[in-house]
């Protein structure tokens, strides 16, 4: 429920709007997605051009579905737009894309997060509210993982190594597969169970070069880096590197594409930290979002800039090449800090889910409690030195 406050930042955000985007696309579902993903899929027409995006529900009384979905983009010059609600009547915003639901598959419990494999996009795999994952291949469930005793969200695809996966749950450990040994089988157990975390872990992460070292992040407020080599990652002996990463539960973790000694943490303080592997002492800085952080994510196009979200209805859109830079204010409490791009407000609740776009520069979809999909490409002029 939005109050008075959220309202009036909306109303005006909605003014805005035709100044901030090339295109959005809000779009609701029957119920919320808890999962976004874009495929790296795009099919050209004279007129049009197809992209995948997928997506997954958290239905109450029905049966849960992975959802595969066209997002579907004119090439038109002149595109359609809209009216803004709530914006004057010269305020409209580009409206170029449309959402179809292409295929719905039966999924067994809530879909908290669903991620393809790079060398594979086909193959999909899955975290479910019950305590088991899945992989589907083509919209086909093929099989089962089974080694955690509660549900999860974090999962993680090897981008070096094909068909190794990792996936972390609440029951405090973090289960490794290679999906490649299921032999034929419906059912696979985990290669290795990772012990380390003390309390729930929410989220876990390849590193993005090396093949054998990842990242986890738990309620136990830390952040613990993994070397897959030592064989005592199963053991008690457990991570490599660690650190007290929030003062509250550590909720999320992304590291850079191209600078991969860099990687962000987002936490239940309402902070999102930037962290240097070869010094995991202290952040090197820190960006107050001011809510529970349950996303992050670097762009995979501009290395500069990356996006938070949770708890609040607002995507923060950063640009770390800016910290340090003077902001002019003609009022004190409206300073903001000069890595603060911009806010996305499109939604009406807890942003559930991000991602970028792995072509469209500066393209991103979004999901949230509020049942929204949420497709929008931020102008360039936002980024551009004043």
């Amino acid at each position: 429920m939005m109050n008075d406050d959220t309202i009036e930042e909306r109303r005006i955000w909605k003014i805005n709007c035709p100044l901030m985007y090339n295109l959005a696309h809000f779009d609701t579902l029957d119920w919320p997605s808890f999962t976004c993903q874009w495929l790296p899929f795009e099919e050209k027409h004279e007129d049009h051009t197809i992209y995948k995006i997928l997506l997954g529900t958290h239905a109450d009384e029905e049966e849960n579905k992975l959802i595969y979905a066209d997002y579907i983009i004119s090439n038109s010059n002149e595109a359609d737009s809209i009216q803004i609600n709530g914006a004057d009547n010269k305020s409209r915003l580009p409206l170029n894309g449309k959402l179809v639901i292409t295929k719905t598959v039966n999924h067994k419990g809530d879909v908290n997060r669903a991620r393809y494999m790079p060398q594979n996009s086909s193959i999909v795999a899955t975290k479910s509210s019950e305590k088991d994952s899945f992989i589907y291949s083509d919209g086909n469930c093929l099989l089962t993982l089974s080694g955690h005793s509660d549900e999860g969200y974090g999962i993680s695809w090897n981008q070096q190594v094909e068909g190794r996966l990792l996936t972390c749950s609440f029951d405090q450990t973090i289960c490794a597969f290679d999906i490649s040994q299921s032999a034929g089988g419906s059912t696979l157990n985990p290669a290795r169970t990772i012990t380390g975390h003390q309390d729930k872990v929410e989220d876990v992460c390849w590193h993005p070069a090396e093949a054998n070292i990842f990242g986890s992040v738990g309620d136990d407020q830390r952040l613990l880096i993994w070397d897959y080599r030592r064989k005592e990652a199963s053991s008690s002996s457990g991570p490599v590197q660690q650190v007290v990463a929030h003062a509250g539960d550590a909720n999320c973790l992304s590291w850079h594409p191209v600078t991969s000694c860099l990687l962000l943490t987002g936490g239940a303080d309402g902070l999102v930290h930037l962290w240097d592997q070869r010094k995991l002492v202290s952040a090197l800085h820190v960006f107050d979002t001011e809510a529970s952080v349950y996303r992050v994510a670097w762009s995979p196009l501009q290395e500069t800039l990356f996006l938070s979200a949770g708890l609040q209805h607002k995507i923060h859109i950063w640009d770390v090449e800016k910290i340090g830079d003077d902001v002019l204010s003609y009022d004190e409490e409206d300073r903001f800090p000069a890595e603060l791009a911009m806010i996305h407000s499109g939604h009406a609740d807890a942003v559930t889910d991000i991602d970028w776009h792995p072509y469209l520069k500066a393209t991103v979809a979004s999901v949230a409690e509020d049942n929204m999909v949420n497709v929008w490409q931020i102008k360039d002029s936002i980024f551009a030195d004043e």
